[in-house]
């Protein structure tokens, strides 16, 4: 799920500016409860669309109805509350054993102690351990935080650190994010005689640390009201809020929220309750946080500050901090956060900049050899593969990938010398972590939560793990059908979004796990303009038409999509603010299909058997139009440039298939926008050579590359068609493909050249504008 939230102030600017749709509103309905199944992904894969179940009733209030039905389709029942300001605080005490930590801490820091903070490496470990450290030193004690290294000491305590911090001289160890399930370590350290404070809010096993305190909202018998939910970087917030208070000196909480926002949203928290206060608090102290990293890492990964929202943090900060630790050592983050120094504090925004898309880079590549893996075969109703090229940075991510994309719990690990490690991810029936302490025996390690867990495991041990885990899954999710699911809030025609009710949608966010973003259908929706954008052409840009009301449109991950003008589409949308344009809505497609269709989702380029280019009249600059299909052929007579390109013409067709790789590559000294690339095809054997320009196509020009998406290449009677936009000075191509052993003699055009009004072309031959792809014909 990406979830795309704006802080609320920052949307009600925005909306107040948006153009407004000028058109009275039809009762909003819910679409039917069954499943709308189609191959709409960008894998091909089916995914289902489900309308959630209409409610029994919604909550009376001066409100449209709209925001009536999203706020009763979240289980909210008290909606003045919810969309009303931010309450107070509410009372730390109801904390199990936050008193007895409390009073341990405050006599280390009247002693002034050393206090170890023992943290872990994701952005909820190491933001808790930053305000924990801040909140022991203003009370006056000394600590120490410590991040584990995640490859060579792995999740959790561990003995060596505990034993290497005591003899640094400490005396208390307090830890962030992790404890719950670690028996002997916390026996060690008490054996070596220091106290043990654990701080925590992962899922409590039946034996439980002999700490001196425990502090989980999730212990037995523990009452934590509005808490339960908590990521430690909320309990971090209230132990250093109390911290103050036992210590008689006042709480800058702005000071710590802007901490408690990050790794309340990075955890993925479901955002109620505590955690939703927490948040809306928050986003304002992060946007004048005065943390130099913070603000350096919100420059580079280009943050308005003023506006940031919890999508910036979930989808930029985030995994940016994350990437320490994926890829080198999240004291890196923790330093960013804690650091008082300008220029230190943007030297870790560009190195966590840099660490980021290295991890992009491994993940990709990961992802690719996971899908591999998995393909070929029927699916267990739980996914468990492991490499030894699987990063154990990374393979929680692999494992997030491979749920979205099938819909079943999967399990990925990085295969060691004598261990492996594992990631899991899950399904809303499953809980995880439960399959694992069921099978407790086979493990060196585990922990985690309902929906995502790790675990350590030898070697010859994985083969058991595999089939129990299975069996788990065989039993828990029998009956069910295992896909992608796309949850729909209820039809809404695009003609029928009024400002009003957009205006309300800020008030409900912000949005993530446990209040999602809404999300809508609307059906029968003309597509306008549809252009590839994004670094990789991964996106699809839109312009879409319903009744009297255009919209701009973002789809993400479909640019291999092949949404056409005039072609009619459904689609699951969000309404979201434009990135690059200030003051300014747009449409986010979620998902897309051809309107009306039972199954098969929108056609993909690399689907179609024959592409049927829309005609379209040229400027005299030699821009093609971009609007609605013009039918008239626009015929350009000029030179023949026989000696540029070749077609072949008896009927076969030729295809470029995905992960083709880049053979050779050329750059034209005279025309460096523009690089010929020779890549090889698989039928008929032959290769094929062309220019990229600026034009959107399929191809990747860059030396062991790989072709992006499937193209085919028809070598059928008639012309060549080529791409022209306003930016592209000449274009050119040379297909020589063999078909049936002999290749083509008969030449056809193959030069463009719009300078000066004046376009060169064969007299045989005519121009169209393509969205993607290429034709040779």
């Amino acid at each position: 799920m990406r979830a795309r939230a704006g802080h609320p102030a920052v949307w009600l600017d925005e909306i107040r500016q948006a153009r407004r749709v000028l058109l009275h509103s039809a009762p909003m309905t819910t679409p039917a409860v069954e499943d709308l199944r189609h191959d709409s992904s960008p894998d091909g894969r089916r995914r289902r669309w489900r309308g959630r179940p209409r409610p029994d009733a919604v909550p009376q209030g001066d409100w449209p109805d709209l925001a009536a039905r999203l706020l009763a389709l979240r289980g909210v029942t008290d909606a003045s509350g919810f969309l009303g300001a931010p309450g107070a605080s509410p009372d730390p005490y109801v904390l199990p054993a936050l008193d007895v930590a409390i009073e341990r801490l405050m006599r280390a820091a009247r002693a002034g102690e050393c206090v170890a903070v023992y943290g872990d490496f994701d952005v909820d470990g190491v933001t808790s351990a930053a305000q924990l450290s801040e909140a022991l030193a203003a009370v006056g004690a000394v600590p120490v935080p410590y991040i584990p290294d995640r490859f060579s000491e792995g999740y959790g305590l561990n003995i060596p650190a505990i034993e290497r911090l005591h003899r640094d001289g400490a005396t208390l160890l307090v830890t962030a994010d992790c404890g719950t399930s670690s028996v002997v370590e916390v026996a060690r350290a008490r054996e070596l005689g220091m106290d043990v404070i654990v701080l925590d809010h992962h899922t409590v096993p039946p034996v439980l640390p002999d700490a001196t305190a425990l502090v989980n909202p999730r212990l037995d018998g523990a009452t934590p009201g509005s808490m339960l939910e908590l990521a430690t970087a909320g309990l971090a917030f209230h132990v250093a809020a109390a911290l103050h208070e036992a210590a008689g000196r006042p709480f800058d909480a702005e000071a710590y929220l802007d901490l408690a926002a990050l790794g309340t949203v990075c955890d993925m928290a479901p955002l109620v309750d505590e955690n939703r206060r927490l948040l809306r608090t928050g986003l304002p102290a992060l946007a004048r946080t005065s943390r130099p990293g913070l603000r350096a890492l919100m420059d580079v990964a280009r943050v308005d500050a003023a506006s940031v929202s919890a999508e910036d943090i979930g989808y930029k900060l985030g995994p940016r901090l994350n990437a320490a630790g994926r890829i080198a050592h999240a004291k890196l983050a923790l330093e960013l956060l804690m650091t008082r120094d300008e220029e230190r504090g943007r030297e870790l925004a560009l190195e966590l900049d840099a660490l980021n898309r290295q991890r992009q880079e491994m993940t990709a590549q990961a992802v690719t050899l996971a899908t591999r893996m998995v393909e070929g075969g029927v699916l267990p109703p739980l996914i468990m593969i492991g490499h030894a090229d699987f990063s154990s940075g990374v393979v929680g991510l692999i494992a997030s990938k491979l749920v979205n994309l099938y819909g079943r719990p999967a399990v990925v690990y990085e295969i060691g010398a004598e261990t492996s490690r594992a990631s899991c991810r899950s399904i809303d029936e499953f809980h995880i972590t439960d399959a694992l302490r069921a099978h407790a025996d086979l493990f060196e390690r585990f922990g985690g939560h309902r929906a995502a867990a790790g675990f350590t495991v030898k070697n010859e041990r994985v083969d058991d793990v595999r089939a129990c885990l299975i069996a788990e899954a065989e039993r828990e999710l029998a009956g069910r059908e295992l896909a992608p699911v796309l949850e729909i809030d209820c039809n809404l025609p695009l003609r029928q979004l009024r400002s009003e009710e957009i205006r309300w949608l800020a008030r409900i966010g912000p949005f993530g796990v446990g209040n999602p973003e809404p999300t809508f259908m609307a059906r029968n929706v003309t597509v306008v303009d549809a252009r590839i954008v994004g670094n990789g052409d991964k996106h699809l840009k839109l312009r879409l038409r319903d009744g009297g009301a255009t919209w701009n449109a973002i789809a993400f991950d479909m640019g291999d999509f092949a949404a056409e003008p005039g072609d009619r589409v459904d689609i699951v949308y969000c309404v979201a603010a434009d990135g690059r344009a200030d003051a300014a809505l747009e449409i986010r497609i979620e998902d897309m299909r051809a309107a009306g269709g039972a199954g098969g989702g929108p056609t993909r380029s690399s689907e179609r058997t024959r592409y049927r280019p829309s005609e379209h009249s040229v400027h005299r600059s030699g821009r093609a139009r971009t609007g609605a299909p013009h039918v008239d052929r626009h015929r350009l007579q000029s030179h023949c440039r026989p000696d540029i390109c070749h077609a072949a013409r008896d009927g076969r067709v030729a295809a470029f298939r995905r992960d083709s790789q880049i053979a050779s590559v050329q750059v034209l000294r005279d025309r460096p926008w523009a690089t010929h690339f020779h890549l090889p095809i698989t039928s008929p054997s032959s290769s094929w050579r062309g220019t990229r320009s600026t034009w959107n196509g399929a191809l990747v020009p860059r030396l062991g590359g790989r072709v992006r998406r499937d193209v085919r290449v028809e070598c059928l009677p008639g012309p060549l068609h080529l791409p022209i936009a306003g930016a592209v000075r000449q274009a050119r191509c040379t297909a020589q493909p063999v078909c049936g052993g002999r290749r083509s003699a008969d030449p056809a055009i193959a030069a463009v050249s719009p300078r000066n009004g004046q376009r060169g072309i064969h007299s045989d031959a005519r121009v169209s504008w393509l969205q993607r792809g290429l034709r040779v014909c």
